[in-house]
């Protein structure tokens, strides 16, 4: 699931890491998002097709009234797509 090496983003950067999200299982993605509602509040929640979904699917069951729109991806580097 986690794997080091040289890899290149979509981006077109280059990363020393790459974890490999298909390899996560519904417990994982619930895990990880209690982990993330925790930190922040979130009344909304968009899923960055394809990457994010997986996790925004988990998120929505925590989202709170009254919170901010939170968009999930899979990717964080310039914020930008190519």
């Amino acid at each position: 699931m986690f794997r080091w090496g040289s890899f290149q983003l979509h981006s077109g950067q280059k990363s020393s890491f790459l974890i490999d999200c298909g390899s996560l299982t519904d417990e994982d993605w619930w895990n990880i998002a209690f982990l993330i509602a925790s930190k922040t509040c979130f009344g909304l929640v968009e899923g960055v097709s394809r990457g994010g979904l997986a996790l925004a699917k988990a998120l929505v069951q925590l989202a709170r009234k009254g919170g901010h729109l939170l968009i999930v991806d899979d990717v964080l580097t310039t914020g930008a797509s190519s």
